[in-house]
């Protein structure tokens, strides 16, 4: 709860957004120190290696980020090959590990490019979020609707088998 956390977030809006961070973790505390955590996604060795190459990709964020992160998965990376000012968060057995710690950085003030991008998401999150409670409710709705259909249906048959039963009864009198 201490911290809010977004999926692939532009460094701007429209057409000046160029590039994308995988996941961005924004503190929300005074006691988080309001850090900025900057978090790129690798599956992937071959992935990874691109990465490497390519140092620009990531400094186009990571420019606004307190701390840098990679995570993967366990053991696909090691920790000297990481970039100098790079943590690294490893996945294993469906649990999250700090494996080397974030450096803290000197971030560049954000701009209102990159808030609005910031901002955009949240929302997206959000709808995302009122979409699939919305969507749980109606499926709670439709199930107790089918509860209830079920019951007057049970109530309905006992009282057809019954009428039945009354009509056997005086045909077999009449008989």
């Amino acid at each position: 709860p201490a911290h809010r956390v977004f999926f692939e977030v532009s460094n701007d809006t429209g057409a000046k957004a160029s590039r994308f961070i995988d996941a961005l973790a924004v503190g929300i505390w005074p006691s988080t120190g309001h850090e900025i955590i900057g978090i790129e996604i690798k599956v992937s060795r071959s992935d990874w290696q691109r990465e490497l190459k390519e140092p620009a990709k990531a400094q186009s964020l990571m420019k606004y980020c307190t701390r840098w992160f990679l995570a993967c998965p366990d053991g696909m990376v090691k920790p000297e090959e990481l970039p100098a000012t790079w943590g690294m968060l490893t996945y294993k057995e469906g649990a999250m590990r700090s494996r080397v710690a974030g450096k803290l950085l000197d971030p560049e003030p954000i701009t209102p490019g990159f808030m609005m991008a910031v901002l955009r998401n949240a929302d997206a999150i959000d709808m995302r979020l009122v979409n699939k409670l919305v969507e749980e409710k109606n499926r709670a709705r439709y199930a107790e609707f089918e509860k209830q259909l079920e019951k007057q249906v049970e109530s309905r048959t006992r009282d057809v088998d019954g009428r039945r039963k009354r009509i056997d009864e005086v045909a077999t009198k009449l008989q």
